[in-house]
C-alpha cells in the first residue's frame, strides 16, 4: 500500500490520506503532489488524513517546514483552508500549540475525524465562494 494517496475528485477540494510510513522516496512523492496544488495558483481546500499515520521523522518534518517556508506566499494566496485529521488526542493538542507559536500562512485546524475536516474546510471554501464537492 502506498504511503498516500490523494483525491483529487472533488476539486479544488483535495484529500490526501497517509498510510503507515513513509519511505524517503514517497515522502518526495508527497511534497510534489502538495507543490502540484498550491503551484496551479488557484483557490483550494485541503484535508490531510492522517488517522493512519506514523510520525514524520525528524529529516521529514524538516523538509516539511522548508516546503512551507519556500510555498509561503501561494498558500496564503490561494488556500482557504487546511484541516489536519489525527486520531491522538495528545498530537493534535501539539500540532495545535505549534501553530498557535508559530502560525501557518493559510487558515488551519486539527480535529479528529473526517466529517469535522469536511465541514470546517467546506465552509472555508464556501467563504471564498467556491463549492467543494462532498466527500463519499
Amino acid at each position: 500500500m502506498p504511503y498516500f494517496s490523494l483525491d483529487q475528485s472533488r476539486a479544488p477540494l483535495y484529500v490526501i490520506t497517509f498510510d503507515g510510513a513513509a519511505t524517503d522516496a514517497e515522502f518526495d512523492k508527497y511534497l510534489e503532489a502538495v507543490t502540484n496544488i498550491v503551484e496551479r495558483k488557484r483557490k483550494f481546500g485541503l484535508i490531510l488524513d492522517a488517522l493512519r499515520t506514523e510520525r514524520p521523522t525528524s529529516r521529514r518534518r524538516q523538509l516539511q517546514s522548508e516546503w512551507l517556508k519556500h510555498h509561503d506566499a501561494n498558500l496564503r494566496a490561494y488556500s482557504t483552508g487546511t484541516a489536519f485529521v489525527i486520531g491522538s488526542a495528545l498530537v493534535r493538542g501539539g500540532l495545535t500549540a505549534i501553530f498557535w507559536l508559530q502560525p501557518p500562512a493559510m487558515p488551519t485546524t486539527v480535529v479528529s475525524t473526517l466529517p469535522e475536516a469536511e465541514a470546517w474546510v467546506t465552509q472555508r471554501m464556501l467563504e471564498h465562494d467556491i463549492e467543494p464537492g462532498r466527500l463519499r
